[in-house]
């Protein structure tokens, strides 16, 4: 490979980083993972992106890593698993272990895009499981978020361990999404293309709209908040037949409870359930039960309450660069409660447990 092909395959790589890759740059990425012949490029390019991320405080919370090392372990455990998936002769499945790997690198290599790209290379199928349309799914890891551009100029901005799955083109007479997490949509204009996002057990009708939904699974309800515009929200009820649930307005919310098909709808700040995109973590009057849960998706923490009675504050604050540990104590100002931050353990292959933070009352 010559110095002039170096450089141009780095700014290849550097536009697919970055979301600002051409079709045609897609399909050389693509040999580069496909074939060993392009294996030099693949890792100098790789390893260029990894030590232009790190994060210069990380090594005085984990001093044993290496950030070579790391890189070179995340590629041996792909060969692993692609050489296991090739002698089950079937497409491999669990990305777990993977995605393992890439959430203890997020804090220090934040490229989501790679990770679609890992995905198609292992599980093909998902590239065309229809013969006219190719799928893309694009996935925020833990400590992160995402911002894409849709084929038809839509903005969305994905949340922490959220998915969003999408086709590369809109060629039927709607503009379909699907959503597994949280994300915020600023939807183009389209009014002979309705816009829907589908999720596990809502589905929203947009016509020209910014708004937000949080569907996780393991949450109890489903959240749709309106920023701006008018969104049509349609549920299932416990028969399993679809039905218009309500329509929302600007500054609108709706809660959809997935066990009882219950709808409530109420009037909010738009700003406290959309500002994580902007990288505010917003507290509005939220019951610790609330706060527990944000802490967790927004820190990659496991909290344990130790106390029930915990769970009677409420607290009003917005975060915004401010460490786990700069938000307990505040906290712990805010209301009689005492904390303890355990950091995460060292497993067999290197990586760590997620850091625990314990609270109890005073």
């Amino acid at each position: 490979m010559s110095l002039k092909e170096g450089e141009t395959n780095k700014e290849l790589f550097q536009r697919f980083c970055r979301d600002m890759y051409t079709r045609a740059d897609l399909k050389t990425i693509f040999k580069w993972f496909e074939s060993n012949q392009y294996d030099l490029v693949r890792r100098i390019s790789m390893k260029h992106w990894w030590k232009t991320f790190e994060l210069p405080d990380f090594k005085e919370e984990d001093p044993t890593y290496d950030p070579e090392l790391m890189l070179d372990k995340i590629h041996h455990q792909l060969n692993l698993e692609k050489a296991a998936a090739t002698k089950r002769k079937t497409p491999y499945k669990d990305l777990k272990k993977i995605y393992n790997v890439f959430s203890r690198a997020a804090a220090i290599l934040i490229i989501p895009l790679l990770l679609v790209t890992l995905y198609m290379y292992i599980n093909p199928e998902m590239v065309n499981k229809d013969q006219s349309v190719s799928y893309s799914e694009v996935f925020a890891p833990k400590n992160s978020r995402l911002k894409i551009q849709l084929p038809d100029g839509t903005q969305a901005w994905l949340n922490h361990g959220s998915s969003l799955r999408y086709p590369q083109f809109f060629t039927e007479k709607t503009r379909t999404v699907r959503l597994s997490g949280e994300a915020y949509f600023d939807v183009s204009r389209d009014p002979s293309h309705p816009f829907y996002v589908k999720t596990h057990g809502v589905d929203i009708e947009v016509k020209g709209t910014s708004f937000n939904v949080s569907a996780y699974r393991d949450d109890k309800k489903i959240v749709t908040t309106v920023e701006e515009g008018r969104v049509m929200v349609h549920g299932s009820g416990l028969d399993g037949c679809e039905r218009r649930v309500v329509e929302l307005t600007a500054s609108q919310q709706s809660s959809f409870f997935k066990y009882s098909a219950k709808n409530q709808v109420k009037y909010v700040n738009p700003e406290k359930y959309t500002g994580w995109k902007d990288g505010k973590l917003m507290l509005i009057d939220d019951p610790m039960a609330n706060v527990e849960k944000k802490l967790e998706r927004w820190y990659n923490v496991e909290i344990e309450i130790q106390d029930s009675k915990v769970y009677d504050y409420k607290y009003t604050a917005t975060f915004r660069d401010e460490s786990i540990e700069q938000v307990m104590k505040y906290l712990s100002l805010a209301a009689p409660i005492s904390y303890e931050i355990r950091m995460g353990e060292k497993r067999p292959d290197n990586s760590f447990t997620r850091k625990k933070v314990i609270i109890k009352k005073k």
